[in-house]
């Protein structure tokens, strides 16, 4: 039975058809895939909770900080993290890269926090699993909210903080630097795809599992 959401949803009754588990990207316990420096959260991880996409943007970006203080400087590289993708994620990894004085950039295709913003009006939204701590700049608290009250936090939360983020630009491509330890990210902006490209030293993609975007090379 394929649930009316996107991505494609299913739910599985009385079958004895071995069913194949959801593919989702290698990565190791700091959220990092094979290739160094690029790191998933959020949806496009495995595991589509608002409460663990907010905690694994702020446990990425503490991450990214402790690696950095410990690495060589990188000259070629204006940023330290671009984050990809603004969602509860992206947007947890965004705000808690300004409070560490990381230099960033976050990208986001539409609109920041978009898809709880199309939830119907009033909806409300459970932050799962009860079991997990909130940790983070965002505010998780209880077991769940009204779509207004979150929104209204969470961009509350953005504004307060400082944090800018890129909107209507669309992720077109990542590539690790052959040159140094660094990634290009390629983009193109609002309705006349201006083609902008970004030099992080790490990349943060937390997509969701609305969109995709081509992966770096090894």
């Amino acid at each position: 039975i394929a649930c009316p959401v996107t991505p494609k949803a299913c739910i599985v009754v009385n079958t004895t058809k071995i069913i194949k588990p959801r593919p989702v990207p290698t990565r190791n316990e700091k959220f990092m895939t094979n290739v160094p420096g690029c790191y998933i959260i959020g949806d496009v991880s495995g595991t589509p909770l608002i409460k663990n996409a907010a905690n694994e943007g702020a446990d990425v970006i503490k991450h990214i900080a402790d690696e950095l203080k410990n690495s060589p400087p990188e000259t070629r590289a204006e940023f330290d993290v671009a984050i990809i993708g603004i969602g509860p994620a992206g947007l947890s990894a965004a705000v808690l890269a300004k409070q560490h004085d990381l230099k960033y950039v976050g990208i986001e295709r539409g609109k920041v926090l978009a898809t709880i913003d199309a939830y119907p009006k009033n909806k409300y939204l459970f932050f799962k699993p009860d079991s997990m701590a909130a940790r983070g700049a965002l505010l998780i608290a209880g077991d769940g909210d009204q779509r207004e009250n979150i929104l209204e936090a969470w961009l509350g939360t953005m504004m307060s903080n400082g944090v800018m983020i890129n909107e209507h630009e669309n992720c077109k491509a990542i590539k690790r630097a052959e040159d140094g330890d660094y990634f290009t990210v390629q983009t193109e902006k609002g309705e006349q795809r201006e083609p902008l490209v970004y030099r992080a030293r790490r990349v943060v993609v937390a997509l969701g599992g609305r969109v995709s975007s081509n992966p770096p090379s090894p």
